[in-house]
């Protein structure tokens, strides 16, 4: 093969790969692995063709219209003792972990930076042996809420006339 070919081919083969890149993965200081993403078709077919190497399957979305979020801070804690095994920001709507066996406490908090507000929503789940566990956690933004259009900021107090000062 002549080596211009080669490093043509390579070079696909390397920009092929990048989609799995983007793919969030790490253990947890307890020994936890996982995988977060799902921005896009490609980051959510490798994470669906990995779920089954998951006991836990996290996804977050908007309430009303299952549009899905990224950017969710999620912390799971063992129920019985309170210890966090994972504390993670979502790189995507998908969080993949292989909890071990036992129960788990899940909290994952969304701030909307446009209304100005913190929305915490909670779940729990149960792990058995060669067990695996879906979770969706629905968020109200505003859009989904009534509180403003899509795509529109929420109005600024600090914008238009000053206040009067007597």
């Amino acid at each position: 093969m002549k080596p211009a070919l080669t490093l043509l081919l390579l070079l696909h083969l390397g920009l092929a790969a990048l989609p799995a890149a983007a793919l969030q993965r790490g253990t947890s200081a307890t020994g936890v692995d996982y995988v977060s993403g799902g921005v896009g078709e490609d980051e959510q077919k490798l994470l669906h063709a990995q779920r089954r190497d998951y006991s836990f399957w996290l996804t977050t979305a908007v309430r009303r219209s299952g549009a899905h979020l990224a950017g969710v801070l999620v912390r799971i804690r063992q129920a019985e003792t309170g210890l966090l095994v994972l504390e993670h920001r979502m790189d995507g709507p998908w969080l993949l972990a292989k909890l071990p066996v036992g129960r788990y406490e899940i909290e994952a908090t969304r701030q909307d930076l446009v209304l100005g507000r913190i929305e915490i929503e909670r779940g729990s789940t149960t792990i058995h042996p060669n067990d695996r566990h879906q979770m969706l956690l629905y968020f109200d933004t505003g859009e989904a809420i009534g509180e403003r259009a899509p795509g529109k900021r929420a109005p600024n107090p600090y914008e238009g006339e000053p206040p009067v000062r007597k």
